[in-house]
């Protein structure tokens, strides 16, 4: 006996799961963020020459405006995966971290020795900037204390920070919401983070 034309239970099942699913976020580069990259790393670089009335500000906001940037593509990744394979790969995400940051802070610590010689503090570079390295710096600097030629790597630490601490919350979020309440949960968090900001100045 033939079967009834038509379409099977099961098909409209998932046709109708997937209507209401949520869509999954596909990682990549948005090139519409590089020239907002672009424009942090100039006031940063900016505020550095002295004499010029907006450095100090214009700092303030180029880094802050990079870890906006930071969050935002990080998050989008995390997300990204939880909605494709429902997990985090903490390995993977810490060695791709690692990848990109690892060599370019080894070249900097070599870059050290120069302006070490030219500074006067020679003694002191290897421990500084092993210190810098090893995403110390922010905790040494806001208690008072120095890096010499690696206090700039301040801000680098509290980025590796958010890579090591984010990923974990994502995790502790995605096993107890689904994923259109986990972006929800996620824009609560930045937006309390913000206010508590707020507050303290």
């Amino acid at each position: 006996m033939r079967e009834p034309s038509g379409p099977r239970p099961d098909s409209l099942s998932r046709e109708t799961h997937s209507r209401h699913s949520p869509p999954i976020m596909k990682p990549g580069r948005l090139p519409a963020l590089d020239g907002l990259r672009g424009l942090a790393v100039l006031l940063v670089v900016i505020s550095h020459v002295p004499r010029w009335g907006f450095a100090q500000f214009g700092g303030a906001v180029g880094v802050q405006l990079f870890f906006v940037l930071s969050g935002f593509l990080i998050t989008r990744i995390l997300i990204a995966e939880v909605g494709q394979t429902g997990r985090v790969s903490l390995r993977s995400f810490w060695l791709r971290r690692a990848a990109r940051l690892l060599p370019a802070i080894a070249i900097l610590i070599v870059g050290f020795i120069p302006v070490a010689w030219f500074l006067g503090e020679t003694s002191t570079w290897l421990r500084d900037s092993l210190l810098g390295a090893s995403y110390q710096a922010s905790f040494i600097l806001s208690g008072g204390g120095s890096l010499g030629v690696a206090d700039h790597m301040w801000s680098l630490a509290v980025e590796e920070w958010f890579y090591l601490i984010w990923p974990l919350a994502i995790i502790v979020l995605a096993g107890r919401f689904s994923r259109q309440h986990l972006a929800t949960s996620l824009g609560l968090i930045a937006a309390i983070a913000v206010l508590w900001k707020i507050l303290l100045n």
